[in-house]
């Protein structure tokens, strides 16, 4: 897992194939209307939505995408741990690309304008609260591996 700075996200470009381009769409996007965006070689998606309870939330991993989250309103929490660390709850989907885990997560808090970059041994729990809920808007891009 990697976390930064939305702004200093281009670093990662010469080991990340198709960063640049998915880096280049998210900033030339001019609304914020919640979708899916199609990208060479992945997908942008926009959602708005309210937190979760990080206490029992169940991490999520995947095999065929990079994830890479950034939070462009309000402020989220994001339970990681690395997978061999977590039990697998349940089978994993090939084709939805996630499967499911429980264990012990470190929560890190995410604000507005940072971002993470999630491989696949990084089991993830995004989108949780640790006191109370609040709204997001975020974008999730999905770049093949």
């Amino acid at each position: 897992m990697i976390v930064c700075h939305w702004n200093e996200i281009g670093r990662y470009a010469s080991v990340i194939p198709g960063l640049q381009g998915a880096v280049d769409f998210v900033n030339a996007l001019d609304h914020r209307e919640p979708g899916t965006y199609p990208i060479p070689g992945g997908k942008v998606m926009l959602q708005k939505g309210t937190t979760h309870a990080f206490e029992g939330a169940r991490a999520e991993a995947h095999k065929k995408f990079l994830d890479i989250q950034m939070v462009l309103e309000g402020s989220e929490y994001c339970g990681w741990e690395s997978i061999d660390n977590l039990t697998a709850d349940g089978e994993f989907s090939e084709e939805k690309d996630v499967g499911f885990y429980v264990g012990e997560m470190k929560p890190l808090q995410i604000t507005a304008g940072m971002c993470y970059i999630l491989y696949p041994e990084d089991g993830h729990a995004p989108c949780t609260h640790l006191v109370a809920p609040t709204e997001y808007t975020k974008l999730v891009i999905k770049l093949e591996l």
